[in-house]
């Protein structure tokens, strides 16, 4: 588990151990989509395989962001 909401949080942690969130492959667009509420525990949460999912996702978030 990784991510600052949940590494610092025992309940957030606990939630997901407890398998109660859903788990979703990492996509960058449906990430972007799914509101956040910092109050609240998440209901869903994406998987990643590696960092470098994350840093390819960025790239390519750039590269539209450009383009716009």
């Amino acid at each position: 588990m990784y991510g600052s909401g949940i590494i610092s949080s025992q309940r957030e942690s606990t939630h997901i151990v407890q398998g109660r969130p859903e788990i979703q492959p990492f996509d960058l667009g449906q990430v972007l989509k799914t509101p956040v509420k910092v109050d609240e525990l998440q209901r869903v949460l994406y998987i990643i395989e590696d960092f470098n999912q994350i840093y390819a996702a960025m790239e390519q978030a750039e590269k539209l962001a450009i383009r716009q």
